[in-house]
């Protein structure tokens, strides 16, 4: 059986990358005042960072409706001449998303198999890709499920806002609220563990966030293959920190990318993230 792959667009993968792999993409909706976006077909992100950055109404994010995901199954099967979809969204503690993926497999006439990734952003960019090279190199749909659920274990989504208002203000900061206390300022290193986000390590400076960020990927660096993606919302410092990245961890995959406008809404622009997958 021929696999096709959806995901949502959480998933951070450059628009071509995604293309190319035929993984088909869902798109969050984006709600801004009276305004509603499709994320990444409707508004771009160089735009939409620096209204974020200025405006004083905070947007709002809600997930793809399970008749969306239908119409994306469809399209993937027709695209890819396939018999079967894998749609990977975002974890399911983080986004309705899942739900709607789940709910659409009853709308449609043929296979669907919806994995919780437990996790967003690149790394969840990663766990597809990791499934789709899989499905590439021969794997049934169940084997594919497995590389995917493999590769969700043994992934790491770390990052840095610059601030803390947009997720203390958007109500997703989840266990990581004990940081907010007198400070908003501080530049905490936030992850995602079991589908959450939690809190990791609380820094003061922003230079010292950048680089303990690559001390902690690089501790992951004997565990082959290991590939790392960056995500960013406008950060100034992202060339060098890939650099930095390259040096420490040496990759077998660098990926980098302007995270995506639904996931900018919660952490803000500056914000800084890296998701990894490693053997």
């Amino acid at each position: 059986m021929k696999i096709a792959f959806v995901t949502d667009s959480t998933c951070d993968l450059p628009p071509e990358l995604a293309a190319e792999r035929g993984i088909e993409v869902t798109p969050l909706h984006v709600l801004w005042g009276t305004e509603s976006y499709s994320d990444g077909v409707d508004i771009d992100n160089e735009t939409f960072y620096k209204r974020l950055a200025r405006d004083s109404v905070l947007p709002k994010t809600s997930q793809p409706a399970p008749g969306e995901y239908a119409e994306k199954y469809r399209q993937a099967i027709e695209r890819q001449h396939a018999d079967v979809v894998v749609c990977i969204p975002i974890s399911s503690r983080l986004s309705g998303s899942f739900a709607s993926a789940q709910a659409a497999s009853a709308l449609v006439d043929f296979p669907v198999r919806v994995v919780d990734s437990r996790t967003g952003s690149m790394a969840l960019g990663l766990v597809l890709l990791a499934a789709a090279d899989a499905r590439d190199h021969g794997a049934n749909v169940d084997e594919v499920v497995q590389v995917a659920e493999r590769a969700s274990a043994h992934s790491q989504m770390l990052f840095s806002p610059n601030t803390l208002e947009f997720l203390h203000r958007g109500g997703r900061i989840g266990n990581a609220q004990r940081l907010i206390g007198t400070a908003l300022s501080i530049k905490p290193i936030l992850y995602v563990k079991d589908g959450y986000i939690e809190a990791l390590e609380n820094v003061r400076t922003r230079k010292r966030a950048l680089a303990r960020l690559v001390e902690i990927v690089a501790e992951y660096k004997a565990k082959r293959p290991l590939w790392v993606g960056i995500a960013h919302t406008g950060a100034s410092e992202v060339d060098d920190l890939r650099a930095e990245l390259q040096a420490a961890a040496q990759p077998d995959r660098l990926l980098q990318t302007m995270t995506t406008t639904s996931i900018g809404v919660h952490i803000g622009p500056g914000a800084v993230g890296i998701g990894l997958v490693h053997g």
